[in-house]
């Protein structure tokens, strides 16, 4: 062992470094020791592979949302959104985030179903815990990307997945297809009633490309019919998705105004979108937003902006607190890095990321799921009390 190490020393792989130490590592010394690693091993390091894996673990340890998307499954991905009819999107009619404890351990929970969709069929609940998808256990997705390529994964026969219900018990297998499901359907626009008062209940499930202009249509619809005291914008277990169409639908509901503004890195305001007066509601019909746990990214700007501008009174828990933005970046391969770029600020100049959006009047989650009945009152406070001026979170 000594000569193995006396070996080592007159080689000189030990001392690679030149000059004075460096107390930490900077993108020099990391390009260095790149090239210490690729030049000297053994066998060599420069296969394919090897590269691959480097790059994964480097931008997978930035944040959950930055991941590379090797070259196959990003054709693939394109293949099966080509497949599916205009106006649909291929899906089983669940969502899935990932959340992680105080000891950094994997939990992923099921943010929300789609009404009649294969996974509702199926009977995934809200709140369910994943314990396995297609036989990989939960404790190994590293991030958010690498949760939606297994929730891609299997093509139309669909997932097998392992769920155990909020308050525990026997863990049970489900087996849900993938269909096309109409985009439309992720904007649901009802007429209740609540009390003595009858509300436009609009439930934007997702925003996705032509998400806004179902929530201009169904805003039109209500607006026609005449009959209603206020709208409840309820954006329970909207995952967001497309910013810009969570932006116009916050320009349907705003006369004037910032909406949102856009910070890369050192803070520099590389966006901000403001309101173009292209109003869809009355200013003097009531809006109350509702928000879950599962409320997130371009569904939190929404939120914060109409709380912001005292436009709305948000009602329910605090949200995801997911508010950056991500970019994809295409390479030479044919691979693609999905990188966060900035991150988004309320009119307020509040953060979301890591933070969420308060709601000015409290419920609990498991409250919220059961019948309206139950949480009238906070509802028609929300709804037809005066906007207070928020005084922070």
């Amino acid at each position: 062992m000594g000569a193995v190490g006396f070996g080592l020393s007159v080689f000189g792989f030990l001392t690679v470094a030149h000059g004075a130490p460096r107390a930490t590592l900077d993108r020099d010394g990391l390009h260095a020791a790149i090239d210490v690693v690729l030049d000297r091993y053994v066998t060599g390091a420069e296969d394919a592979s090897t590269l691959r894996a480097s790059l994964d673990a480097l931008v997978a340890s930035l944040d959950p949302y930055s991941y590379v998307i090797p070259p196959v499954k990003a054709s693939a991905s394109s293949v099966r959104a080509a497949k599916a009819p205009k106006g649909t999107r291929l899906g089983t009619g669940m969502t899935v985030v990932m959340r992680r404890d105080k000891a950094q351990r994997v939990r992923l929970e099921v943010a929300a179903v789609l009404p009649d969709s294969p996974a509702a069929r199926a009977g995934v609940r809200p709140s369910d815990e994943v314990l396995r998808i297609s036989g990989r256990p939960a404790s190994e997705v590293a991030h958010q990307g690498m949760l939606d390529l297994w929730m891609e994964a299997g093509g139309e026969e669909g997932l097998a997945l392992e769920l155990r219900g909020r308050d525990g018990g026997t863990p049970r297998v489900l087996t849900v297809p993938r269909v096309p499901l109409p985009v439309d359907g992720l904007v649901d626009l009802q007429v209740r009633t609540v009390g003595v008062r009858t509300l436009h209940w609009l439930h934007v499930r997702a925003f996705v490309a032509g998400s806004a202009a179902a929530v201009e249509r169904a805003l039109a619809r209500a607006v026609a019919s005449g009959a209603s005291d206020g709208v409840v914008l309820d954006l329970r277990g909207n995952p967001g998705g497309e910013v810009d169409e969570a932006i116009r639908v916050a320009d349907m509901l705003l006369p004037a105004g910032l909406i949102s503004r856009f910070r890369a890195r050192g803070g520099q305001i590389v966006r901000e979108a403001t309101a173009t007066s292209s109003v869809r509601l009355a200013s003097d019909v009531p809006v109350v937003v509702i928000q879950d746990r599962y409320t997130a990214s371009a569904a939190e700007l929404l939120s914060a902006a109409l709380q912001d501008h005292r436009r709305a009174r948000v009602l329910g828990e605090r949200s995801f607190g997911k508010g950056s933005v991500q970019e994809l970046i295409g390479l030479g391969d044919g691979s693609k890095i999905r990188l966060t770029v900035a991150h988004y600020y309320t009119p307020e100049d509040r953060a979301v990321h890591g933070r969420g959006v308060s709601p000015d009047v409290a419920i609990d989650l498991s409250v919220m799921e059961s019948p309206v009945a139950t949480w009238l009152a906070p509802l028609q406070n929300a709804v037809f009390a005066p906007t207070p001026r928020r005084t922070g979170d």
